[in-house]
């Protein structure tokens, strides 16, 4: 029950997972839900200085966080390729401090790094997996990267938006 209860703050990014494991040797993993609760940690803090100290620390990024000093261009596509992202379905978005992933099921299936000239975007697949039959994604299955997957595209403009989101209906298919 504590647990539970500590994703309920609007200020801590916590996420609660439930694990079954049934006798036929079937696992199943749900994510636990955040109530609509908006209790602060900090109305808690207040009164106890560990939990004061560590609410200092803990850092909640949004996506307008990601969206500053970006230029209007740059904003323009992103904001195309959201909406884009956002009809195919039950979609969640979650901002951490370097990108803005998109989700189904509690599973990242691509990740948008915001930068001045232009997106960054991770597809989520296993390398060998995505079918890009114009080469348009890079392999970064070898190298260090902050995204989630094997696959990298560099976006500048609008203007192949429609193919990048074949891409991401791949991964995404692959985690509904």
């Amino acid at each position: 029950p504590y647990q539970k209860e500590a994703i309920n703050f609007k200020d801590l990014p916590i996420a609660l997972w439930e694990i079954k494991k049934y006798s036929n040797q079937t696992i199943s993993f749900e994510e636990v839900r955040k109530l609509n609760a908006t209790e602060s940690i900090k109305t808690i803090s207040s009164e106890n200085s560990a939990v004061n100290a560590v609410s200092k620390e803990v850092v909640v990024y949004t996506e307008q966080d990601r969206l500053k000093a970006i230029p209007e261009e740059v904003q323009d596509v992103y904001h195309s390729l959201r909406e884009k992202i956002l009809d195919l379905g039950n979609v969640g978005i979650k901002a951490n401090k370097l990108y803005v992933a998109f989700t189904v099921n509690g599973s990242n299936f691509t990740d948008i790094a915001l930068q001045k000239q232009g997106l960054k975007l991770w597809i989520n697949l296993p390398k060998g997996e995505l079918e890009d039959p114009y080469k348009f994604a890079r392999d970064v299955s070898n190298i260090g990267h902050h995204g989630n997957g094997a696959y990298e595209l560099a976006i500048k403009n609008a203007d192949k938006l429609d193919y990048i989101l074949t891409l991401i209906k791949q991964s995404y298919k692959q985690k509904a």
